[in-house]
């Protein structure tokens, strides 16, 4: 709703000028970098009626539309008619809520009961963590109870990384090995453009579910300046290549 009828500001209006106070954490993106995983929850928020429901992405085709599931009140799906604005959002994987201004573009019952949304100019994206985290696929290696696990990790930041076992050379699951929460191990990886590897103690601080593929996250207990200036040159490199 506009300024001239004195309402409050849309949810991402809001995100917007939260960006431009704290752009560590807030930001506004072009819609070309939006990334929704299929089956992600997603919220829609309409003004009038102010009323807010979860549905389920379905798809996109960039740059045209997006697609949700409709939802089932039927009180909510009276008042999805072509046109109508909304905000949606939606938490990335990266730990990032996203939000962007739509708009109805159809409603589709049969055979499917799909909802098909107007794409967005820009995203804005709210940083949940403390430090920024970028996804990578570093060879690594982790040391637990004295033993080397080799793998690689798939995301990093200045306070951690996410550590994936690799399988053996029959493609076998590794074997993983009995750890508990906060246990002390160590991580062996090199930071691309760095000559030497990085030795870092960390603990343990979450356990993935898939024994097909172990992964965990860890929080690295100590830092000295080489390692953490290269990992805040890679994390620069990672968000330059892709967000600029």
């Amino acid at each position: 709703m506009s300024k001239e009828t004195g309402s409050a500001p849309s949810g991402a209006a809001r995100l917007e000028a939260r960006a431009g106070s704290d752009p560590d954490r807030f930001r506004c993106e072009s819609s070309r970098t939006l990334d929704v995983r299929i089956g992600a929850k997603v919220m829609l928020e309409l003004a009038a009626p102010k009323v807010r429901v979860w549905t389920e992405f379905v798809g996109m085709r960039r740059d045209r539309f997006l697609i949700v599931t409709l939802p089932g009140r039927a009180d909510v799906r009276g008042c999805l008619c072509p046109e109508q604005a909304l905000t949606v959002r939606y938490l990335h994987e990266g730990y990032h809520v996203c939000g962007f201004q739509s708009s109805v573009e159809s409603v589709s019952v049969k055979p499917y009961s799909l909802l098909f949304l107007s794409w967005p100019p820009t995203v804005s994206v709210v940083n949940l963590r403390r430090e920024d985290r970028v996804n990578c696929f570093l060879p690594s290696s982790v040391f637990i109870q004295g033993r080397e696990y080799p793998g690689y990790m798939t995301d990093i930041s200045e306070s951690g990384a996410r550590l994936v076992l690799a399988q053996d050379e029959t493609g076998a699951p590794p074997e993983f090995p009995d750890i508990a929460m906060d246990e002390e191990v160590f991580c062996l990886f090199r930071m691309i453009g760095l000559d030497t590897e990085l030795y870092i103690r960390a603990g343990v601080k979450n356990l993935g579910a898939d024994a097909s593929s172990p992964d965990f996250g860890v929080q690295f207990l100590e830092l000295d300046d080489k390692a953490r200036n290269s990992i805040q040159s890679y994390i620069e490199l990672v968000k330059k290549f892709f967000f600029s």
